[in-house]
């Protein structure tokens, strides 16, 4: 099965995705920048929250691209999982992705939360509605850069303030993601920071979620990765 199948009309349409982004993700900015002056303390925790909620947003995404389907999948196997499963077989293949290719996806993924975000400003006037707008605004923006810093994450020598970031926890930090690369590959999912890898490991959030899967639909977790793996090393 070939996995490398990024194509210019999906490429096309995540460089008209990432334009129509950064201008919503500006203009959402631009009508909030009064608040956040107005408001420094609110506007951190609303950061921080929406980070976490990137974090498990994009976990979710993630175990959900390396359990089900094949990359042969009508739309999302190509732009979903081909990728997650690409990485399996050669981690550093995302290093070699130019910035549309890296972030083509999610910002496809991030856009809900910059509309979500422009629908509670302009729907309700009050410093509750415009913490929430500033929450989602955050989960577009970390949204949006997961895959970024997923690729920073696999570099040999990402630049010097990337590392700092890395180190201070902010980004995904390189050893922490190390943890999702080890056998039995089944826990770390989460990408944008890591935030909430350990919660989830804890408390067995993605076993839970297969179970559930499994007993309603009889999907059997990961059942293509040794065919996918086979067929990439036969290639």
């Amino acid at each position: 099965m070939e996995l490398n199948q990024y194509n210019q009309t999906q490429r096309k349409i995540e460089a008209i995705t990432i334009v129509v982004y950064l201008a919503l993700l500006g203009y959402t900015l631009y009508l909030l920048f009064p608040f956040i002056t107005q408001n420094p303390f609110i506007t951190i925790t609303a950061i921080i929250a929406g980070m976490i909620l990137a974090d498990l947003a994009t976990g979710i995404i993630h175990w959900a691209g390396d359990t089900w389907g094949t990359p042969t999948w009508p739309i999302v196997g190509n732009a979903l999982i081909r990728p997650f499963r690409e990485h399996h077989t050669n981690q550093k293949a995302i290093t070699q992705h130019d910035f549309i290719e890296t972030n083509g996806t999610n910002s496809i993924f991030s856009l809900p939360f910059i509309l979500l975000a422009l629908w509670f400003h302009h729907t309700y006037q009050s410093s509750v509605a415009n913490t929430l707008t500033l929450t989602f605004l955050s989960t577009a923006i970390f949204g949006f850069g997961t895959n970024q810093f997923h690729k920073w994450a696999h570099m040999e020598n990402p630049p010097k303030f990337i590392e700092l970031l890395q180190k201070s926890k902010i980004i995904l930090p390189k050893n922490h993601h190390t943890i999702h690369h080890t056998t039995p590959f089944e826990h770390h999912y989460a990408i944008t920071n890591g935030w909430t890898n350990s919660i989830t490991k804890k408390i067995h959030f993605y076993r839970v979620l297969e179970w559930i899967i499994t007993k309603t639909t009889g999907a059997i977790p990961r059942k293509s990765d040794y065919e996918i793996i086979q067929s990439t090393k036969q290639a």
